[in-house]
């Protein structure tokens, strides 16, 4: 563990002694022998605010025994990540006494974790084969940790579904629930998979694009055709997921 893992080690006038060939020490290629790892600490504070309320509508009326409004707001304020609004609207439509159909819609986050925006600095050695270069094989620094610029992962749910409680059967009550959740800003980590395979990915991912996808972020290169000086392997807002599905109870 070093305060500053990416920084030189300083060992004063003592001659750097990597192993090497009998009792000579050779010149190290690298700035460590092994990974290395700083000290791990962060904090976050976070207030809110937030209201939620349901509005009768209509209520015996025909085709309407009951309609409902449901709704709720939330602002929420994160020291590091930023602010935040969610909400959710929702519709409760009674058509009979033994039917009850509901809707709603919601936006919702996921803040990023204290690990995702803390995580300690790792430096290590990796050798890759890249592609750009006539899959020349060469080693670098791979530097990976906790990216405290992640914002707030967000999602919009959707769900349809009803409540059938039929009065001839006393006792029993069936629902069924469509959902799709649509997450955007998705929190993944610029390399995706582990080492010297995910920078091969990223390298074809960023040369597929032309330059312009946030992978390229994980891969500076000294120009479009040159080596690559570093790995970047950090949590960035990369990412979307699509869920959906029913619920049967």
């Amino acid at each position: 563990t070093d305060a500053a893992p990416s920084a030189p080690p300083n060992i004063g006038v003592l001659r750097q002694t990597w192993a090497a060939s009998g009792l000579k020490a050779a010149t190290p290629s690298t700035l460590f022998l092994g990974t290395t790892v700083a000290p791990q600490y962060g904090s976050e504070s976070v207030w809110e605010v937030g209201g939620e309320t349901v509005v009768p509508l209509l209520r015996d009326f025909p085709a309407i025994k009951n309609l409902e409004f449901s709704g709720a707001l939330r602002y929420t304020q994160y020291s590091v990540s930023g602010p935040a609004i969610t909400w959710k609207a929702g519709i409760n439509w009674q058509p009979v006494n033994d039917l009850r159909i509901r809707a709603t819609e919601s936006r919702d986050i996921r803040a990023p974790t204290l690990y995702e925006l803390f995580q300690a600095p790792t430096v290590s050695q990796i050798t890759i084969t890249d592609p750009v270069l006539n899959n020349q094989q060469y080693t670098v620094t791979e530097y990976s940790g906790g990216n405290p610029n992640v914002k707030p992962e967000v999602a919009t749910t959707d769900t349809l579904g009803f409540v059938y409680s039929p009065g001839w059967f006393p006792h029993f009550s069936m629902s069924v629930d469509y959902y799709l959740i649509t997450i955007v800003n998705g929190i993944g980590n610029s390399l995706p998979a582990i080492g010297a395979n995910g920078v091969l990915a990223d390298i074809n991912t960023c040369v597929a694009s032309g330059g312009t996808s946030i992978y390229c972020q994980a891969i500076p290169r000294t120009s479009p055709t040159g080596p690559i000086t570093q790995v970047n392997s950090f949590n960035l807002n990369l990412a979307e997921q699509y869920t959906r599905g029913y619920d049967v109870e």
